[in-house]
């Protein structure tokens, strides 16, 4: 079974405001029971009743009692490294160059930016 994900970053939010908006949009979600506040065991939150009024994407389902589920969402607030089985492509979006970086040299460069520190260049 294939697996699915989307990620969805706001890029106009500063690391200073990061977790007040993302606090407000987690406690948005819950009121309109678009996700359940309760993570299961991967810490995702399942889909809420109200999680298929929200979105056409194929595939977001609403649990059903006996069925398993097929949709839930992580919030993760702050900095965070989204990395790919199929490749790990750095996007520079000022010249709009791409790079497939060597790995050590990658993750490194990845470790100091996540940390909040310079993240230097990479080759």
């Amino acid at each position: 079974m294939a697996r699915r994900f989307q990620a969805i970053v706001c890029i106009d939010v500063t690391p200073q405001t990061a977790a007040e908006v993302g606090e407000r949009l987690r406690g948005w979600l819950f009121r309109e029971e678009i996700l359940l506040p309760e993570p299961d065991a991967e810490q995702a939150h399942p889909a809420g009743p109200q999680a298929a009024q929200t979105t056409s994407c194929p595939g977001w389902e609403v649990p059903v009692e006996g069925r398993d589920r097929f949709a839930a969402a992580k919030l993760i607030i702050g900095r965070n490294i989204y990395w790919s089985e199929w490749g790990h492509n750095l996007y520079c979006p000022v010249c709009r160059y791409t790079v497939e970086p060597e790995d050590d040299e990658a993750l490194e460069a990845m470790r100091r930016w996540e940390r909040g520190e310079p993240a230097g260049e990479v080759r």
